[in-house]
C-alpha cells in the first residue's frame, strides 16, 4: 500500500501553531513548565479556583474529537481559503505564531512520520482542549508573533479558538493522516504512529483522558469532556509521563477542508461574535460556541 497516498497504512516510530517541547523544562526560568505542571492550578490536591469547570465524573464514551488551537484573527484567512493548511504547504497561510521557534524548526526537519514526511507537512491537532501547551500560554510563557514576524507581547488563551472535528469523519475521507501516542516533540522515547482509525482506542492512552473530574464538555457535538488534570506525578506510575501523552497528536497531511469541522470554540461571547462576523463575510457556515470550560 502506498504510504504517500493512503491514510490506512500502519507505521510506528497531535501541534500546529502551538508547539511545546517538554524537554525544555528547567532550561530557562521564564519557561519552567515543570513549575506550571506542579502549580496549584493543575494539582489534584489543590482547591484553588483557576481550574476549568467540571462537567461530570461519569464514564466517557466515544466518539473521539480533535482540537486545532489558533489565534482568532487567523480565522478570516481560513474562511477565505475554505481550509486550514500545514506550515509547509506550497500556498502557506501567514498566521499568528504562538510557539517556540526552535521546536517548530525541529518539527520541520528532525521529527517525521513513518512516510518520512515532516510533522510540519501536516495540520496538527490535540485530542483535547486542555493540554500543557494551552496551560503554558495561559500562564503567559509564550510570545505572540504576528504574521509579519513582529512580537506582540505574551500570548493569551483569551484570543485562542479551537477548530473541532470528530475523528470518525476521517474513516472514509481520503485525507492522508497519522495519529501519535505522545507529543511529536521528543525522541525520548519517540512517538509511535498509527493510521488506522479502528485502532485509535488502543493506540492513544485514553485512560489519562477519561480519568474522572471531567471538564470542557461540548454537548452540542457529543463531546463529554476530558479529565482536567494533565500534570506529571510520580505516583501512581501511570502519571509519570501524563503530560506528554495528553499531547498526543492527530496529523492531517497538507490541508484540511473546513467541511470536516463540527464547530469552532471560543472563550468569550465577544470572540464568538468576531469569528461569526468573519465567517459570514466569507460565506462560511460553521457552529461557533462560547465554552469557558474549554479554557484555563
Amino acid at each position: 500500500m502506498n504510504c504517500e497516498n493512503s491514510a490506512q497504512t500502519v507505521g510506528s516510530i497531535g501541534a500546529g501553531n502551538s508547539i511545546f517541547e517538554l524537554t525544555l523544562i528547567r532550561q530557562n526560568v521564564s519557561f519552567l513548565l515543570l513549575d506550571a505542571f506542579t502549580s496549584p492550578c493543575v494539582d489534584e490536591n489543590s482547591a484553588l479556583s483557576a481550574r476549568p469547570v467540571i462537567v461530570s465524573d461519569s464514564a466517557m464514551p466515544a466518539p473521539r474529537f480533535i482540537f486545532r488551537m489558533t489565534h482568532y484573527l487567523d480565522c478570516a484567512r481560513f474562511f477565505a481559503d475554505r481550509q486550514i493548511r500545514s506550515k509547509n504547504h506550497g500556498q502557506s497561510q501567514l498566521c499568528h505564531q504562538t510557539s517556540y521557534a526552535s521546536i517548530v524548526n525541529r518539527r520541520g526537519t528532525e521529527f517525521r512520520t513513518p512516510c518520512d514526511r515532516a510533522i510540519n507537512d501536516h495540520v496538527a491537532f490535540y485530542f483535547s482542549p486542555l493540554t500543557s501547551m494551552a496551560y503554558t500560554i495561559h500562564m503567559g510563557n509564550v510570545d505572540l508573533v504576528d504574521p509579519n514576524g513582529v512580537v506582540r507581547g505574551k500570548a493569551t488563551m483569551d484570543d485562542r479558538v479551537f477548530f473541532v472535528a470528530g475523528v470518525n469523519k476521517f474513516v472514509n475521507s481520503q485525507l492522508p493522516f497519522w495519529f501519535s501516542d505522545t507529543a511529536c516533540n521528543s525522541q525520548s522515547p519517540p512517538p509511535r504512529f498509527e493510521a488506522d482509525v479502528s485502532k485509535i482506542e488502543t493506540h492513544v492512552d485514553w485512560s489519562l483522558f477519561d480519568d474522572g473530574s471531567y471538564a470542557a464538555g461540548i454537548p452540542e457535538i457529543g463531546y463529554t469532556g476530558v479529565t482536567r488534570y494533565f500534570a506529571n506525578r510520580d505516583d501512581p506510575p501511570r502519571y509519570q509521563d501524563r503530560a506528554r501523552k495528553r499531547m498526543a497528536e492527530f496529523l492531517v497531511r497538507d490541508a484540511i477542508p473546513l467541511s470536516m469541522f463540527d464547530c469552532i470554540i471560543t472563550k468569550t461571547d465577544w470572540i464568538k461574535a468576531q469569528v461569526e462576523s468573519m465567517m459570514h463575510a466569507a460565506g462560511v457556515d460553521l457552529p461557533v460556541l462560547a465554552k469557558r470550560g474549554c479554557y484555563f
